[in-house]
């Protein structure tokens, strides 16, 4: 089983690119939080909304 060795250099660059992946990562799950967030919230008030329309027929 061979591996191929790596600069010091192109490890730096692997662990920065990784490094940024992560903070993307963090990014965009906060973001996915709001937004889960925000259809709760609207969740309840669309379903009294047709619960209202129903009691109406």
């Amino acid at each position: 089983m061979s591996r191929k060795k790596i600069s010091d250099d192109e490890f730096e660059k692997m662990l920065e690119e990784m490094d940024q992946i992560g903070h993307e990562a963090d990014r965009l799950r906060k973001r996915v939080h709001e937004l889960i967030g925000e259809v709760r919230e609207e969740l309840p008030e669309k379903e009294e909304e047709e619960e209202e329309e129903g009691d109406e027929v």
